[in-house]
């Protein structure tokens, strides 16, 4: 059984040595030993690492970093996948967990009418990928609808937060 925890120091080698064995990561250079210090200060900074687990083997992680910029926005820096377990949806699950658990870690600290705007932005890509992926006609009402959540995103985004809600770690 495959089991998404968040890592510990105890999984830095076998993910460090993930990373030196990634041809991609190998054109940068990036070799076991740089690999586990990067991961290691990654750790000990509160980074949001999630490794995907079978047994005692890693097969793959997640590395999701939140800065200080833009109200402590969230990105991806890393996503691997071992080669061998590669198209089991591991990734896809990886992702799924990081992105709950930063909607929870936002939800937690934000009024929910900052976020409930953000929520509905769904509709919009969806009509956007139902569009360009499945040639789906967008009507008027749906480009009214789309501009209306824009507009509200836009409102949401400029408000600013108390303080007290805007600092805390995942």
């Amino acid at each position: 059984m495959i089991k998404i925890v968040r890592a510990t120091t105890t999984q830095v080698r076998p993910m460090a040595t993930l990373m030196a064995s990634s041809a991609l990561l190998h054109r940068y250079r990036v070799s076991a030993r740089g690999a586990r210090e990067s991961l290691t200060q990654a750790l000990r900074e509160r980074e949001l690492v999630l490794v995907a687990m079978q047994g005692n083997a890693v097969l793959g992680f997640a590395w999701v970093i939140v800065t200080r910029a833009l109200d402590r926005a969230a990105y991806l820096r890393l996503l691997l996948v071992s080669e061998e377990h590669q198209s089991r949806g591991i990734g896809a699950a990886l992702l799924a967990f990081a992105s709950l658990m930063l909607l929870a870690w936002a939800y937690a600290r934000a009024e929910a009418q900052h976020l409930a705007p953000t929520e509905y932005s769904g509709f919009v890509w969806a009509a956007f990928y139902g569009w360009i992926v499945f040639a789906e006609p967008v009507q008027p009402f749906t480009l009214g609808g789309a501009a209306l959540i824009v507009f509200a995103c836009l409102i949401a985004a400029r408000t600013r937060l108390p303080a007290d809600h805007a600092e805390g770690a995942l």
